[in-house]
């Protein structure tokens, strides 16, 4: 009886709730990032064994942000004026959307970005536009040209 009253006693307390957490998924690599997130997006219920052993072994070790923490790892993500050309520029007759951040994978906007620098993208214009400086993509490799189509078909919304 005494053990049933000291629970009834402990549940009328009121605890402050403990601060949520998450790992810091960006100091993860590109490739094992989107991994975690092909994984994570699968749900609970879905995820095979192997799968939530690879999970674990993806995030353990990776440190903890609390509810206003930043994350420490570099930044993969297309810049806003890039995005703007594509946007812009690519198609003469319209006006597409790309959401790349949505639908590209960390590796693939690596890729998407590597593409571009080869191309023409350079962080510091130096004075030209960004039309001026891009090589227009039908004047692309046809390798790099077929790749690039593949990368912004998924990115358009």
């Amino acid at each position: 009886m005494r053990s049933r009253e000291m629970l009834a006693k402990l549940g009328k307390f009121r605890l402050p709730p403990e601060p949520e957490t998450r790992p810091d998924f960006s100091l993860l690599s590109p490739a094992d990032y989107d991994r975690v997130f092909q994984i994570v997006a699968k749900g609970r219920n879905a995820i095979s064994e192997k799968e939530g052993h690879d999970l674990i072994r993806l995030i353990s070790g990776l440190p903890t942000l609390g509810p206003d923490g930043k994350p420490t790892g570099p930044k993969i993500e297309v810049p806003r004026l890039l995005e703007d050309y594509w946007q812009r520029h690519l198609y003469t007759d319209r006006w597409r959307y790309f959401s790349f951040w949505k639908h590209l994978g960390k590796v693939e906007t690596l890729r998407f970005l590597e593409l571009c620098a080869r191309y023409g993208w350079d962080e510091n214009p130096g004075g030209k536009s960004l039309k001026e400086r891009m090589v227009p993509l039908a004047e692309w490799n046809t390798e790099h040209r077929a790749e690039m189509s593949g990368l912004l078909d998924k990115a358009a919304a």
